[in-house]
């Protein structure tokens, strides 16, 4: 299950901090948020406990995880994941892994849930290669949808043309095992007989 929640966000991504935070992205990966009305872009999920488990792009800048904690019952951890994002997206690929991905500019990357315990929950941030596209400004949407157990992943992306005008391009990539590999959204036109692929592009295309 997911669903976006821009208000009800959980008590600890609620109350600020006293620590600065900075536009600068080193200081960016070790600050704390401290607006609360700035968090943003909030995803709520179900963890493999069946509790609500929320993404959020915090007042610094960064993708942070509020998640319950499996050896304390009733408590939650809040984590930095060590991600810039302007957008976030989060999907589940077939085996039931979460992946969070996260556009900065026009740099994608993604965590995806591990094997192993808490501590070392995710793997280490990855960046993935988009088409090359002229003109590309930034990524502006990113989207995820599981379907037959195949995750899609589509990126939006804000493209200035030669004649000045803007325009937008779409990338669009089924999940490997090791990782997404992005290629035009025409390159479905044929992979999708009943449908649910194109759909999904369309979807992606459509202005939020």
């Amino acid at each position: 299950m997911f669903m976006t929640r821009e208000a009800a966000l959980p008590r600890a991504l609620q109350e600020p901090t006293n620590e600065a935070t900075s536009t600068n992205h080193e200081a960016r990966e070790h600050a704390h948020p401290s607006v609360s009305s700035m968090w943003r872009s909030t995803v709520v999920v179900q963890s493999a406990l069946g509790l609500d488990e929320v993404f959020s792009i915090g007042p610094d800048g960064m993708v942070w995880n509020f998640a319950p904690q499996i050896d304390k019952a009733g408590a939650y951890r809040l984590k930095n994941m060590h991600m810039a994002a302007d957008e976030l997206a989060v999907g589940r690929d077939g085996s039931g892994r979460l992946v969070v991905f996260a556009a900065d500019g026009l740099v994608l990357r993604y965590r995806c849930e591990t094997a192993g315990g808490q501590l070392d929950r995710w793997t280490q941030p990855r960046r993935v290669l988009l088409p090359a596209i002229r003109g590309a400004q930034r990524i502006k949407r990113v989207s995820c949808e599981s379907i037959a157990k195949l995750l899609l992943v589509g990126v939006t992306m804000s493209v200035q043309a030669q004649d000045g005008s803007k325009e937008t391009a779409l990338a669009v990539s089924v999940w490997e095992q090791d990782g997404p590999v992005f290629r035009d959204a025409a390159g479905f036109s044929e992979t999708s007989p009943d449908g649910r692929i194109n759909r999904f592009v369309s979807s992606v295309i459509t202005p939020r």
